[in-house]
């Protein structure tokens, strides 16, 4: 490259305004919804709240950032309207796929115990009470993808071509994406989407007294940002379409890449967390500034900046949020100073959050030092995986 070559950052998949309209709708719906009319102990209230969110984000997406015209989607809508095509052999071997892979899920989900804690089964009460409505929806979206798609032998054809062959056809590596892809939101989904079922209860049933404190706010704010986080994360585990340019391209191929990822969350964390990096004492950032409302004040205003950081750059990925996979590059917003923005802000929060350093002597404080530094290492490694990862994208590349 010569030395006037002008160097250019290569365009994001994700539209930029898609996560910003995310968290203004989330504000306005939060401040402008009746409160007598939201039930915080409602289930349903809180995918509604979910659904308009994510409603607004892809209007936006459709009807003008026209995600659908990318060439990523593989999907050509100038093609002629056949409804032949449904009613092809491709169609019922991709269909066959489909069921296959649900299959898979309901196995994995009838065989883990965990899944039988009272906290998880939140999410089967929902799958169970709406799968009418959410298997019409699955059908109706493979329906009209694959009217428009180019190629029509995608990873689920190509898992269903697989069973039916006893193994004599179907791509082995794009069903081995297919499998690990699924093995991605089979974990992360129901595990999101209780925590965002708690961070809604805690949100809509926080009592709010005319002229609190920034003490007595601070719970609330930085629940708020985390219940922000939440909204994009479960909305990306679900919505991985074709129409909005949010297919997972590919997934972690790598077990390094995995472990360091889902040691970070539960069941793992606890395990983990507890014998090896446990940095926790009694001596938090609140108690030890409890008597000192300014600077009590600046220190909780940086930890919610750190926070807000953290969400923005979720927010960033739209409808594309996930871990283990590529789902198309994002260049803009924080993204253009930092390959890592949000472990960066996050890892920085838990250091001004936890205050290792202050403990009743300074062993115990080494140690809790120690331990967190063990977790910053932790992410450290998350970040070089994702980057080999994501490094398979020529486009991801050059932003690098």
């Amino acid at each position: 490259m010569g030395m006037n070559a002008e160097i250019t950052r290569p365009k994001s998949s994700v539209p930029a305004i898609t996560g910003y309209l995310g968290i203004v709708v989330v504000l306005a719906f939060s401040l402008l919804f009746p409160r007598d009319i939201v039930d915080p102990s409602s289930m349903d209230h809180a995918v509604l709240f979910l659904l308009t969110v994510f409603g607004f984000m892809a209007v936006y997406e459709l009807v003008f950032a026209k995600t659908y015209r990318s060439a990523e989607t593989d999907l050509n809508f100038k093609q002629a309207f056949g409804l032949h095509k449904i009613f092809s052999k491709d169609f019922a071997v991709k269909i066959f796929g489909l069921f296959i892979s649900l299959v898979l899920v309901s196995i994995y989900y009838a065989a883990a115990d965990i899944y039988q804690d009272s906290w998880y089964q939140r999410f089967f009460i929902f799958i169970f009470t709406y799968w009418q409505a959410i298997t019409v929806a699955v059908l109706a979206y493979f329906v009209f993808v694959h009217l428009y798609m180019n190629e029509v032998k995608d990873s689920y054809w190509h898992l269903g071509a697989f069973v039916l062959s006893f193994g004599k056809q179907g791509d082995r590596t794009l069903i081995r994406d297919h499998l690990l892809a699924l093995g991605v939101k089979m974990f992360f989904l129901p595990l999101m989407f209780c925590y965002f079922l708690d961070d809604w209860y805690f949100v809509t049933n926080f009592n709010f007294v005319s002229g609190m404190s920034f003490k007595e706010l601070y719970p609330f704010l930085y629940r708020y940002l985390y219940f922000i986080d939440l909204i994009f994360v479960v909305i990306g585990y679900i919505f991985t379409a074709r129409l909005f340019n949010a297919h997972i391209r590919w997934s972690e191929r790598r077990w390094g890449g995995w472990v360091v990822c889902l040691i970070c969350y539960m069941p793992f964390w606890q395990v983990i967390g507890r014998s090896y990096f446990n940095y926790g004492s009694d001596m938090t950032w609140s108690v030890w500034l409890s008597d000192q409302s300014t600077i009590y004040t600046l220190w909780g205003g940086l930890i919610l900046l750190l926070s807000a950081l953290y969400v923005l750059s979720e927010a960033h990925f739209g409808l594309r949020f996930s871990n283990l996979t590529y789902r198309g590059l994002i260049s803009h917003g924080l993204f253009r100073f930092t390959k890592h923005p949000a472990y960066i802000s996050k890892n920085i929060s838990w250091w001004v959050i936890d205050i290792p350093f202050i403990a009743a002597d300074w062993t115990q404080g080494a140690r809790n030092c120690l331990a967190l530094l063990g977790i910053n290492v932790v992410y450290i490694l998350r970040a070089r995986y994702e980057e080999k990862c994501l490094s398979e994208a020529p486009e991801y590349r050059e932003y690098q």
